[in-house]
C-alpha cells in the first residue's frame, strides 16, 4: 500500500496532541480525529484527490525536526472535493513526549503530502514498530497522555466543526 505524508499543527505542551490551546488563525483542533476515526478538514486538497486505502503519516515540527505523530489507513471515503472525508479504523500513535521518530530534518510541507511507496511505508511502518509506537482502534486514548488534555481538545474539536478554517 502506498502512502502519503501529511504535516499538522501541534500543541504547544504535549506535541502528540492537535493544536486546540489559543483559540487563534493557526490553530488546527479538528485533524487527525483519533476519537471518531475520522479526517475531515485539513488539507483540503489532498482531501479531494486522494485515492482511498492510502496510509496516511501525521508529521509535525519540532524545529526542523518532522517527528511522526499518528498514522492511519484510509478504509473509506465519503463526499466530494473539499468536503471529502477520511475515514479510519485504527491509528498508530507516538507512545510518548520523549519517545519518536524523526522522518525529516527539514521542513516539507507540499499541500498533496508526500508520496511514499508502498516498499518505503512497510519500512517506516517497521521503524515506528522499533520505537514504540503502539496501535489504537478510533476513539481509544493513547498510553501516557493527560486525559484532561485529551477531553479538552475533542471538546475544542466539537466546538470548532463548522467554521471555516485556515488549512490549505
Amino acid at each position: 500500500m502506498e502512502g502519503r505524508i501529511l504535516t499538522h499543527k501541534h500543541d504547544r505542551l504535549d506535541w502528540r496532541l492537535r493544536k486546540f490551546r489559543n483559540g487563534k488563525k493557526d490553530y488546527h483542533p479538528i485533524d487527525p480525529n483519533w476519537e471518531t476515526g475520522r479526517y475531515m478538514i485539513c488539507h483540503c486538497k489532498a482531501r479531494a484527490n486522494l485515492p482511498s486505502k492510502l496510509l496516511i503519516f501525521d508529521i509535525v515540527y519540532l524545529g526542523r525536526n518532522g517527528r511522526v505523530r499518528s498514522a492511519f489507513k484510509i478504509e473509506r471515503t465519503r463526499g466530494r472535493g473539499a468536503k471529502r472525508i477520511f475515514y479510519f479504523k485504527k491509528f498508530v500513535f507516538a507512545p510518548s513526549k520523549e519517545h519518536y521518530y524523526v522522518l525529516f530534518h527539514k521542513i516539507i510541507h507540499p499541500p498533496m503530502g508526500s508520496k511514499l511507496s508502498e516498499t518505503k511505508v512497510e519500512d517506516l511502518l517497521s521503524k515506528l514498530k522499533k520505537a514504540g509506537y503502539l496501535e489504537y482502534n478510533s476513539g481509544e486514548i493513547p498510553k501516557n497522555i493527560n486525559l484532561d488534555d485529551w477531553d479538552a481538545m475533542k471538546m475544542q474539536a466539537r466546538h470548532e466543526l463548522g467554521r471555516r478554517h485556515y488549512c490549505p
